[in-house]
């Protein structure tokens, strides 16, 4: 469990664009780039002022020579342009840059932070579709990552499925979701590069393989924690709210009608049972702050076998047996409604 709470959780532009490859010497150097060019210099003028001259050393002149151009030109490295990228998806507050992109004008990401319970939706949305929950994590350090894929393919209520459908469709019309969808990736929904190295990163898996056993994306870890802690009402209501979302997707993805159980659904599961337990237990803790208990359910261990008895992963059923027709309707209503209210503030 992480000892910090939600109230806590800060990432400023500098931090984010440190999460790239050489991103705390670009976002430096992106400073000092700036600067120069606010005060009218040219790539010669840089050059010089940085003590080399065409004759002193003519490698490192053109080096510098070049650096200057592409920052005139507007061509910034990944991590500058993930930042420029996440400002114009309204992800990171702050005033308009002029001529040339200043990120001092950029907002620390925070709770309070305009966006951050879609970022927060979208981390439950990934843990529940198996993206930030897998036993490997997807990211590479020192890597740009790929982009997020919500696969939503095994699920099979149609209401449920038109629902994620809706979804993602918003998302796409938002821009958080790329636009372009191949014949593979049907029922699928891809967040752009930028907002999925950011949902990792505040989730604590960019660059750090190790944390692809984190029984909870951290941001659901921290909201546990201040609902634990003597924190502001403030704090509280909004720990409350994201983790009833993070049980919103789950009884819209991971849950279904069985006859032989009731509605049910599935923890996702984990191959080492000291994980899967800390994830059981975190989310009957959720489940309980939330609301969610309606009366009864319960939590049934399980092992599945699969690679021709090689392999095993650990995995919870969760069982509904008095919920009704009606309350499940309920759910999937606000849900959506929650939806609507997240991508459009």
């Amino acid at each position: 469990m992480q000892q910090s709470t939600l109230g806590e959780f800060s990432l400023t532009p500098e931090q984010i664009a440190g999460d790239y490859f050489e991103g705390e010497r670009a976002y430096q150097q992106h400073l000092k780039l700036l600067e120069c060019a606010q005060a009218g210099m040219k790539p010669v003028d840089y050059a010089k002022a940085t003590g080399v001259t065409r004759t002193s050393n003519r490698k490192e002149y053109a080096t510098r020579f070049e650096v200057m151009g592409r920052f005139l030109e507007g061509r910034y490295p990944a991590a500058i342009q993930a930042l420029v990228a996440l400002q114009s998806l309204g992800i990171l507050e702050g005033k308009e840059s002029g001529q040339f992109f200043d990120p001092n004008l950029l907002k620390t990401l925070n709770m309070d932070s305009k966006r951050f319970e879609l970022l927060t939706m979208l981390s439950a949305f990934g843990f529940w579709t198996g993206s930030l929950s897998s036993t490997v994590s997807q990211s590479k350090p020192n890597k740009t990552s790929k982009d997020l894929m919500l696969s939503y393919r095994d699920m099979a209520d149609p209401e449920a499925i038109s629902i994620v459908d809706d979804f993602i469709s918003q998302l796409k019309e938002d821009g958080i979701c790329t636009p372009h969808e191949k014949k593979t990736e049907k029922r699928n929904g891809r967040i752009v590069a930028p907002a999925t190295r950011l949902i990792f990163l505040m989730n604590g898996l960019i660059g750090k393989k190790s944390q692809s056993n984190l029984a909870f994306p951290e941001i659901f870890e921290r909201a546990i924690k201040s609902i634990n802690e003597p924190v502001s009402q403030e704090e509280r209501t909004k720990a409350l709210r994201i983790l009833r979302d993070f049980m919103l997707a789950f009884f819209v993805i991971r849950t279904t009608y069985r006859p032989e159980h009731g509605h049910c659904g599935w923890i996702v599961a984990h191959e080492d049972e000291g994980v899967a337990t800390q994830r059981r237990d975190l989310f009957e803790e959720t489940l309980k702050a939330s609301g969610f208990e309606h009366g009864q359910y319960k939590l049934s261990p399980e092992k599945n076998i699969y690679d021709e008895g090689r392999r095993s992963s650990n995995v919870t059923r969760v069982t509904f047996p008095g919920m009704q027709k009606k309350t499940v309707a309920d759910i999937r209503q606000e849900f959506s409604d929650r939806m609507d209210a997240v991508i459009n503030t």
